[in-house]
């Protein structure tokens, strides 16, 4: 199947509520639409993940990000537009599943660099969540041969596209910005 045929079958299949895997410019993904509240379900489900627990988001855009947060800081815009890829956790939320938000009602954005995936996101037109696709505790996912069979037994797809985008096999950095101030929650 060609990237271009199994792109349009997972977006079918997302857009349906379903998972999928999926190459990131970090690691391989675990995902669904980020607006759809029984996808995410699944996703803590595939994970065997505390319900508690909160995602970060990817998205095509400032535009997109927009959408659901009513104010984005020029510091934070620089933070999310940089080269090195870099999750900002962003206040006033509306619109997103209270699920995926933090106990304060934030969540961490990220806009992709991987060129397949945010044509992915552009072509859904809404954001995707994002998380290692591992069982909850395990370490975090750098190649698709070592995705635990478990996950592969319960998502509904597998995003497995070859391209010559390389992965830095290590999770996005996690910063907010506070009084100004840039906070890392994860180097």
């Amino acid at each position: 199947m060609d990237n271009s045929t199994q792109l349009n079958k997972a977006i079918e299949i997302v857009k349906k509520g379903g998972t999928f895997l999926y190459p990131t410019e970090t690691v391989i993904g675990l995902g669904c639409d980020a607006t759809n509240e029984e996808a995410i379900s699944k996703i803590n489900y595939i994970k065997s993940r505390s319900q508690n627990k909160s995602f970060i988001i990817l998205v095509d855009s400032i535009e997109m990000i927009k959408r659901f947060c009513k104010t984005v800081t020029l510091l934070e815009t620089q933070l999310l537009t940089q080269e090195q890829p870099t999750t900002v956790v962003l206040n006033n939320i509306s619109s997103l599943p209270k699920s995926l938000l933090f106990n304060d009602g934030s969540i961490g954005f990220r806009i992709t660099k991987h060129p397949i995936i945010k044509d992915f996101i552009t072509a859904l037109d809404r954001p995707i969540v994002s998380t290692s696709a591992n069982i909850s505790g395990e370490p975090t996912i750098d190649s698709w041969k070592n995705v635990n069979p478990l996950i592969l037994e319960r998502i509904d797809y597998t995003l497995n596209l070859q391209s010559n985008f390389r992965t830095t096999q290590t999770p996005s950095q996690i910063v907010k910005v506070v009084k100004g101030k840039t906070v890392f929650i994860r180097k």
